[in-house]
């Protein structure tokens, strides 16, 4: 997914939306952190519904990528 995100951020994040729902939370996690890689106003959909996410520290990776 990192390397994804690098060459085609959006094809990244769809992919990642794709699939959100069935991860696991820790998985959710660390697929979050890949967004770091170029974040951009265009990921704030995404993260605005991660802050909803059961997760109590995928809800706070979120809230950080979007302070950022």
């Amino acid at each position: 997914l990192g390397a994804l995100r690098e060459r085609d951020p959006a094809r990244a994040r769809e992919l990642l939306a794709s699939t959100w729902r069935t991860e696991r939370a820790e998985d959710r996690l660390l697929f979050l952190d890949s967004l770091r890689a170029g974040l951009s106003e265009a990921d704030e959909p995404f993260l605005d519904e991660a802050l909803a996410d059961r997760s109590r520290n995928v809800r706070s990776t979120a809230a950080d990528l979007l302070s950022s």
